[in-house]
């Protein structure tokens, strides 16, 4: 599913709600369905929230672009880009260091990334990644994470 739109927080919460039904129907019919909706919700929500808020800082000019999809073997692959000018993860703190446990940046970052990582199946572990390569602007994000 390939999505663009604008940065305003009412396309943002349109388009997050329009990804999340789309993706509802490829869920699993077991019991770990609503462990898997509430882990992929929260990574959606958190990730746009960040392009909206930090890489586009709310311009509605600027785009935010998403392609996602849950797999016919059970992958959740999301790849996301903004407009904004960029960052670099690792500079991030640690928000459970003790120096910065009060500070409310690199929480979303921190949570996706642990919840992508402990989510394996089969062997198969998450991915979450910022591939920006050679892009002068933006964030890209990837994330693949077996259900």
């Amino acid at each position: 599913m390939l999505s663009v739109f604008g940065s305003s927080l009412e396309e943002v919460d349109q388009n997050r709600e329009e990804i999340l039904r789309e993706l509802e129907s490829k869920l699993p019919l077991n019991g770990a369905r609503e462990v898997v909706r509430f882990r992929i919700e929260w990574i959606i929500t958190e990730l746009l929230q960040n392009h909206c808020d930090h890489g586009n800082n709310r311009n509605p000019s600027k785009r935010i672009s998403v392609d996602c999809d849950i797999t016919d073997d059970g992958i959740f692959l999301w790849d996301s880009s903004d407009e904004g000018g960029g960052f670099d993860p690792e500079s991030l703190p640690d928000p459970t260091d003790e120096d910065h446990i009060e500070s409310d940046h690199g929480r979303g970052v921190y949570s996706i990334r642990e919840m992508v990582m402990e989510q394996s199946r089969d062997g198969v572990q998450g991915v979450f990644e910022y591939p920006n390569g050679d892009r002068p602007l933006g964030s890209c994000v990837r994330v693949e994470m077996p259900i």
